[in-house]
């Protein structure tokens, strides 16, 4: 005969085995499956980035490595064909896929934020908001260009470029009448003009990671007749120093090589970007 003491007695043994296979302590099947996964990899943002943003301009990203996993990255959008314009300039942390970056400049009084996800050599996708409100303002959706392997030698851009040259191949000289032109000596001194402003000062070097393509680059110029409106934000009368990325690559659609640029100042308040066709 079983007792009822017997049959409590059961009832507890059958518990406790129940648990030791798992059913206890709120565990399931699903956080054990859950606790064998991979923690996210971390992911490189450096490298030439094209692509688009949300209204379909083309647009590029220059992202370079700095020191303590850190990036700097220089955006510009297409104002029409070749021609680009600068559409934000700022600084993130390694990401893990995900990233974030506070304090982003866009050559307004405004803070904003850059956040969006970046897939090493593969993909870079980010949302720009407004950084009180958190309103969306743009987006871009971009892919890794394999150009940045090419060789970063600063001998690969020296020479002479011009607008000229995009519709006249091989010209010989420095076309110094043109809206757009620009040249880089032996040591990396740049001399020229951009539409709105003249380049006091300049100087291109290799950026030193690997010897990839990208290189860079400092600017002084001065906006023509004290009101040219090259740089987008402050157009200071006296001039303005920035400090940017560069690089020689054949841009999507394109068919000749073009050296583009990105610079901002110190303080987000100017900023500066281009492409100009090597002659």
């Amino acid at each position: 005969m079983i007792t009822k003491t017997a049959t409590i007695t059961v009832i507890a043994l059958l518990a406790t085995l129940t648990a030791c296979k798992g059913g206890g302590g709120g565990s399931t099947g699903k956080e054990a499956v859950k606790a064998k996964l991979p923690v996210a990899a971390r992911q490189s943002a450096e490298g030439i980035w094209f692509g688009k943003t949300d209204n379909k301009s083309p647009a590029f990203a220059l992202v370079a490595p700095l020191a303590n996993d850190r990036h700097e990255f220089q955006f510009a959008q297409s104002i029409g064909g070749f021609n680009y314009t600068p559409r934000l300039a700022g600084h993130l942390p390694t990401p893990q896929p995900s990233f974030v970056a506070n304090d982003v400049k866009t050559g307004t009084v405004f803070s904003h934020r850059l956040e969006g996800t970046i897939f090493t050599r593969y993909t870079l996708s980010a949302r720009l908001n407004q950084g009180s409100s958190g309103q969306p303002i743009d987006k871009f959706s971009m892919t890794y260009s394999p150009q940045y392997d090419d060789s970063g030698a600063l001998s690969r851009v020296v020479g002479n470029y011009s607008d000229t040259a995009r519709n006249i191949r091989n010209l010989p000289h420095y076309q110094s009448t043109a809206a757009l032109v620009m040249s880089i000596d032996d040591n990396g001194v740049i001399m020229g003009r951009l539409p709105g402003c003249t380049i006091s000062s300049g100087v291109i070097r290799e950026l030193g990671k690997g010897n990839k393509n990208l290189y860079r680059i400092n600017l002084t110029v001065i906006p023509d007749g004290g009101v040219g409106r090259c740089l987008t934000g402050k157009n200071p009368p006296g001039g303005v120093s920035l400090m940017g990325l560069a690089s020689l690559v054949t841009l999507p659609e394109d068919t000749m090589q073009s050296l583009i640029f990105t610079a901002s100042t110190l303080d987000g308040s100017s900023l500066l970007a281009g492409s100009i066709p090597k002659q």
